[in-house]
C-alpha cells in the first residue's frame, strides 16, 4: 500500500521528515514557553520555526499526498502535552469546498506512553463534518464543552480503535483535516514534550471558522507562512 492510500483510508500518516536535529534543537532552544506551554505563531519572529513550517521535506509528504500546494497558515509551538480532548480541526479552520487542510505535528523529542502523546481515531476523517451549527449549540467558546462531550459521545457508538501517536524524534504525523484526534494524559508531570504544529491550506474559494459561525459564517483571511 502507498502513502498515499494507507492516508486516504485512515486519515494520517507517520514518517520520517529527516530533518537535520540541528534545526530541531534549534526550535527548542530559542522557544520561551515557560510561562506558557502553548506558542501561536511563533513564525513571526523565530526564524527556526518558520524554516520547520516551510522546510521542504514536510512540503514534499503533503504534495505527495494531496498533489495541491501547501499554504501554511499557522504554527503551533508545545513544550508540554495538551490533554486536549477529542475534536477535529474542522471546527476551528474550514474550507470551501471542504476537506482543503491539514495538520502536520512534527515530534521535537522523543514521544512516549508517559509525556501526553497524541491520540486519534483512524478512519474518522470520513465522518461527517461536525460544527456548532449542524450540533445546535450556540457560536463560540461557551458551547465548546458541549462540542467536545456530544463528539465523544458519537465517538463511543463508533468501532474506532485509539491509536498514540509514539514516535521518535524528528518524526511527524500528518492529519486530515476531519480526522478526529486529541492529546492523551500525562502520566509524567515532570515531563516535557517538545513539538510543533503547522496548520496547512490547500486553495479555496473562502476559509472560514465554524467554531464562532451560526447563523452566519464568520470568514478567515490566512497569513500565510512565507
Amino acid at each position: 500500500m502507498t502513502d498515499k492510500d494507507f492516508y486516504k483510508e485512515n486519515g494520517y500518516l507517520i514518517f520520517n521528515t529527516n530533518i537535520d536535529f540541528k534545526l530541531i534543537n534549534s526550535v527548542i532552544e530559542t522557544i520561551d514557553c515557560k510561562n506558557n506551554s502553548r506558542i501561536q505563531d511563533a513564525w513571526h519572529t523565530n526564524q527556526y520555526v518558520k524554516q520547520l513550517a516551510l522546510h521542504d521535506n514536510i512540503f514534499k509528504k503533503i504534495k505527495e499526498l494531496y498533489n495541491k500546494e501547501p499554504l501554511p497558515f499557522q504554527t503551533l509551538n508545545f513544550n508540554k502535552g495538551t490533554q486536549q480532548r477529542t475534536h477535529s480541526d474542522t471546527i476551528h479552520f474550514n474550507s470551501y469546498p471542504s476537506g482543503n487542510m491539514c495538520g502536520v505535528w512534527i515530534a521535537l523529542e522523543d514521544i512516549t506512553d508517559i509525556n501526553g502523546p497524541l491520540f486519534y481515531y483512524p478512519g474518522s476523517h470520513k465522518e461527517p463534518e461536525l460544527n456548532m451549527q449542524n450540533l445546535g449549540l450556540k457560536n463560540g467558546a461557551d458551547d465548546y464543552s458541549l462540542y467536545e462531550i456530544m463528539l465523544q459521545k458519537i465517538i463511543d457508538t463508533k468501532d474506532y480503535n485509539k491509536i498514540y501517536g509514539i514516535m521518535p524524534k524528528g518524526y511527524a504525523i500528518i492529519w486530515a483535516s476531519n480526522l478526529l484526534h486529541g492529546g492523551s494524559e500525562i502520566k509524567d508531570k515532570q515531563a516535557t514534550r517538545h513539538s510543533q504544529v503547522t496548520h496547512y491550506f490547500f486553495e479555496s474559494e473562502y476559509y472560514w471558522t465554524p467554531l464562532l459561525s451560526t447563523t452566519n459564517y464568520v470568514y478567515r483571511q490566512p497569513a500565510y507562512i512565507k
